[in-house]
């Protein structure tokens, strides 16, 4: 029953973030992902990646967008055990993702939260080896 009423939550989470203009939409997501929930951080992001690549108008909205880029980037370094390795690597897809899409525009914002990956504190603290990046555009 518990994981029947979470998977319809995510659905009407998924739903009604769907239906939100760019910019009340990426005030929400921040919100979202500094939310204690896993599932609701995962769902997030992974709304985030999928409209990320495929809307236009949100890409429009690029300035939001570089104000999102904190939260994702504090998720996707998360090592010490406060984060699942399935958020990281949806974190890491969508800071790939806004590279692809806006990091040309904004390389300060983007370099700012990439520091965190590249750090060697992180690098040295990856203890999983199905957390992976594709590099390649």
């Amino acid at each position: 029953m518990h994981h029947h009423l979470l998977h319809h939550s995510e659905k009407v989470l998924e739903s009604s973030l769907g239906i939100l203009p760019p910019k009340a939409f990426l005030k929400i997501t921040n919100g979202l992902l500094k939310s204690d929930h896993e599932a609701v951080r995962r769902k997030a992001l992974e709304v985030f990646n999928a409209k990320v690549t495929e809307d236009e108008a949100l890409r429009q909205e690029d300035e939001a967008l570089t104000q999102i880029l904190p939260s994702v980037g504090a998720l996707a370094t998360s090592n010490e055990g406060s984060e699942s390795e399935a958020n990281q690597q949806l974190a890491l897809l969508a800071l790939r993702s806004f590279a692809r899409v806006l990091g040309s525009k904004h390389p300060g914002e983007l370099k700012d939260a990439l520091k965190g990956i590249a750090a060697k504190k992180f690098l040295r603290g990856l203890t999983s080896t199905n957390l992976q990046v594709n590099c390649t555009s």
